[in-house]
């Protein structure tokens, strides 16, 4: 079995009133469009394993960390829709 483990990280530690559509798309092109990429190009066998590695930011935040943790959430949202598809796939926080 083919086994992805997606660990890339974007950390933007940046306050609310700082957050802009530029900042978003760093914040996320990394961990949320990179997996995306891997997961369409990536020639997989019949039965592969994708790990992701998110992070305990996507659950409790912290200061300066909403696009962080919003970056990790993305990434546990896309484990959970991804085995309702059929693939074992898991977020690790």
């Amino acid at each position: 079995a083919d086994l992805i483990i997606h660990a890339a990280v974007e950390y933007s530690g940046i306050e609310l009133q700082d957050i802009t559509a530029a900042a978003v798309d760093r914040a996320l092109a990394a961990k949320v469009a990179g997996i995306a990429r891997v997961l369409a190009a990536f020639p997989r066998g019949e039965d592969p394993q994708v790990v992701l590695c998110s992070s305990i930011s996507a659950s409790v935040g912290g200061r300066g960390l909403a696009l962080y943790a919003a970056g990790n959430r993305m990434l546990d949202a896309m484990a959970h829709r991804l085995r309702s598809e059929g693939l074992d796939c898991v977020s690790v926080q």
